[in-house]
Formats: C-alpha cells, structure tokens, sequence
C-alpha cells in the first residue's frame, strides 16, 4: 500500500475536514504520515496517521489572516522560505508515494516538486480562480485599494518567489497562487452546485462535497421547541459581547428557542439577564444542535456552512474575516441564507432576517437541496476513491 504524507496549515477550519478522510484512508491499509502543529497531535493521532509535528513560529496567523491578501500572500511566502529547507529532508526521510498539501501550504506543493513525488491539494474552502477571485466592480476596486495599501509587500513578494526559483526552480507566478496551489489533483470540500463557477475548472479538480462524519446523538439538552434559532460565531470570532447582547434584544420574545454558543472567553454572566427563550452555552455539539434547528446565526466559517447545509438550515451570515465574506455572498447569492456586514448588526436587522428565514419555504428548500448535494457528492469516501485512483494510476 502507498506512503502518503499529508503537510497541512496549523489551523481548524483546514484541518478538521481531512479528520475523516484520513481516517479512512488508513482503514484502507494507506500509511498516511501527517505534519501539523502539537495542538493537533491528539485529533491527529485519533485517526490512525503518524503525526509529525513541525509546531514553531510562522510567518503567518492561520486563524487570524492579514484581511489584505496581497500581505497574506507575502506571508504565506516568507513561511514556505522557512518552512522548505526545514522540512524537505524530514519528508525525504518519509519516502512518500504522494504529497497531500492543504491549499495555503505552499511549502508542501514545492516540496513534493523537488522530489518529484506527485502532489494532491486539499482545498477545505471554495477553490479560487479569477472568476470566483473577481467576479463584480467592487471586487476590483477593493483589489485596487489592497494593492495600493501594501506596495512594500508586493515587492518582498517577488525577492522572495525569484530567491525559491534559484534556489529550488519552484515558485509562484503571482500572489493568487499562494491561495490555490494548483496541483496534479486537487480535491475541493465542497460540491460543484455550491462552488461558484465550478464548471470553469479543469478536470483534475474534484469536487467532493462536505467531509462530515455524523456523530450520533448526543444528550445535549434541547427543550421541546416549535422552531428553534442557533447562535454561534464558531471557535475563533465568539469573543464578541456586544454581538450576543445585541442577538439578546433581538431573539427575546421570538416565538422560538434560541441556542446560543459564546465560548469560553466569555462569562455568562457578563451577558445579564438571560431572556426566558433563550438558552446560553459555553459549548454545544454542533451538528446535534443544528440538525433540530430551524435558522442558523453563523460567522459563516466554511465548516459551520456545510454543517448547516447539511441539515438544511438557512442562514443569517455575519462574516468576521476575509474568507468568510466569499462564503457568506454565495450562501446569500444560491438563496440559502442573507448577509450581513458587522457594521450592519442591529436589533431590528438580526430580528428581521431571524423571522425571515424562519417563514421562508424557498430558503429552507434551497438550503435543503444544497446540503443534498453536499452528500450526493460523496464526502470522505469519495476523496479517498479519488486519492487512491490517483496512486494506482
């Protein structure tokens, strides 16, 4: 059976999806060495992979990214300088059949090519082209003013790619490359009705729907509720007080129970008083609590939305970093959900959109067919088909 090595950014949302998948491939009889970060070793190790751990300072906040992607792709650059020279004799060592490399990690991808192993990205978000990149006016113009806020990072962008091509004859072309790492295969989370253009991608692209492995059900308690609201601004973004108070006033009063997930950098008590509809939670499993929802309040991290999807549920997207901003326009653009800036959050908009969705039959019909896709597509089985195609090819 085949040595895959799986070289992976130190961050959930990329790191969760290929949870299952590598499970999988494993119980297939695949050896499958995993590098990531010492936070992981557990989640990692839980599957059957070796762990590898190459936990140090990066050039870069996985969870945190620069908002201006032209210093984000500098970034992501400056680590694969690091990352390249530190790790190619480790993975040399490991004497890999293929490479899986997530869709940020560069370092993976040049490795492989200076090895000359063959290389499978893992894409956990939308797969990037100049379509889905620049698709309106205003996508232009914001590009615009990202290019004239970092001129300095444009230029250490290409020192950087001209140092890596000397050195290694690899390289990015332009920046854009640092978020796609094009690849012999390229396996995309998500399913073909909801990546945007996906009928533009060349063959060697996959779409294999939501890698989502159900849990059963937990004991989480849920109190008997006609329709029922959740809230949750996931692991990274929830450190937001003035958001659940506002979802507070909004949700109060609604005809619906309302499940609220915080975290754990806030105390409860810093909320007040709790409105009698409304349940308050440091943690709750969240695909249990989604699959008896009607409406989802999210930060519209990937994962979160094909959860969400996957059950059905449409969505109020209040995007909190760049990336999520792409997912929340597609949720509202297919009709599955509506979005809304921060600047925008308001007691009568939250309450608005809430009641909206919560009466909408389109909404969750579409949310509905969407997450049926998600499925149909094939999720982490189909992945490892195509993983183990691939090898055998």
């Amino acid at each position: 059976m085949a040595r895959i090595v799986f070289i992976n950014i130190p961050a959930r949302g990329h790191t969760n999806p290929t949870l299952a998948l590598v499970k999988e491939l494993v119980q297939r009889g695949e050896t499958v060495i995993y590098y990531s970060f010492n936070e992981f070793k557990a989640a990692i190790e839980a599957t059957g992979a070796e762990f590898r751990s190459y936990d140090q300072t990066l050039s870069i906040d996985p969870d945190a990214p620069d908002p201006n992607i032209f210093r984000f792709a500098t970034q992501l650059l400056e680590t694969a300088q690091i990352l390249v020279p530190q790790l190619l004799p480790r993975v040399k060592a490991d004497n890999p059949d293929v490479i899986i490399h997530d869709s940020l990690s560069s370092w993976g991808l040049y490795i492989a090519r200076i090895l000359k192993v063959r290389a499978i990205c893992s894409t956990t978000t939308f797969a990037i082209s100049s379509q889905v990149a620049v698709s309106s006016a205003a996508d232009v113009m914001r590009f615009l003013r990202m290019i004239m806020a970092a001129p300095g990072s444009i230029f250490h962008f290409r020192r950087i790619a001209n140092h890596l091509r000397r050195k290694y004859r690899v390289a990015p072309r332009v920046q854009a490359d640092m978020f796609r790492n094009d690849s012999d295969l390229n396996i995309v989370y998500t399913s073909s009705a909801f990546q945007p253009f996906s009928d533009s991608f060349p063959k060697h692209y996959r779409f294999i729907g939501a890698s989502i492995e159900e849990p059963p059900p937990s004991d989480f308690p849920l109190p008997p509720a006609k329709k029922r609201v959740y809230v949750s601004l996931g692991t990274l973004f929830n450190n937001n007080l003035p958001f659940f108070k506002t979802c507070f006033d909004a949700l109060s009063g609604l005809d619906a129970h309302v499940v609220m997930s915080v975290g754990k950098k806030i105390a409860i008590d810093d909320l007040g008083t709790i409105p009698p509809n409304i349940s308050v939670h440091s943690f709750v499993p969240q695909l249990d609590v989604l699959r008896q929802s009607d409406v989802f309040i999210t930060h519209g991290g990937m994962n979160s939305v094909h959860e969400s999807l996957w059950y059905g549920v449409p969505m109020v997207v209040v995007p909190q970093a760049a990336d999520q901003m792409f997912v929340a326009n597609r949720v509202e653009s297919v009709g599955a959900g509506i979005c809304m800036t921060n600047d925008d959050v308001s007691v009568n908009r939250i309450r608005t959109a809430v009641e909206t969705l919560l009466s909408s039959a389109s909404h969750k019909e579409i949310s509905r067919r969407i997450g049926q896709s998600l499925r149909d597509a094939g999720g982490f089985h189909k992945a490892a088909d195509e993983i183990q195609k691939f090898i055998a090819g």
